[in-house]
């Protein structure tokens, strides 16, 4: 019964092979003990070098925001807002003040703001609506809680 037998299972791990170091006899007999690089770690040059990254500055420059018509954003604002969903004509009068809609945007900006509850957004936004709109603006936004001055 010369056939080999697998060992016994014990429920253990078998140990981890640890690459033994072979040692070689030379052709004059003496013991080599240099072990044979593995040619898997030994780094490969790139044949071509990658191009070195350009400076940029201290900041990428932010993704061009696409161009809005601020008087038709305008009134989809004002449609959102006084249609029952505030929250979106605050966005979108933003989008138009940022756009150059001036103090019209802003006083949409405003009323959107109270509506939503927003006293923060709506004391920003009071800061750009010109003087002669401010009172309208004092009692549309007093009765919802909010104060502006």
């Amino acid at each position: 019964t010369g056939a080999l037998e697998a060992p016994a299972d014990t429920g253990e791990q078998p140990a981890a092979d640890e690459g033994e170091l072979i040692v070689e006899d030379s052709a004059e007999g003496d013991i080599v003990e240099d072990p044979v690089e593995d040619p898997i770690e030994d780094p490969v040059e790139d044949p071509q070098p990658k191009p070195k990254p350009k400076p940029q500055g201290d900041k990428p420059k932010p993704a061009p925001k696409p161009t809005i018509d601020p008087v038709a954003t305008l009134k989809d604002a004002r449609k959102q807002t006084m249609g029952g969903n505030p929250k979106q004509g605050y966005n979108l009068a933003k989008d138009a003040y940022d756009a150059g809609g001036g103090s019209d945007a802003a006083t949409v900006m405003v009323i959107a703001a109270c509506k939503m509850g927003s006293a923060s957004k709506a004391k920003s936004a009071y800061k750009k609506v010109s003087a002669k709109d401010k009172p309208s603006l004092q009692k549309i936004c007093s009765p919802l809680g909010i104060e502006l001055e």
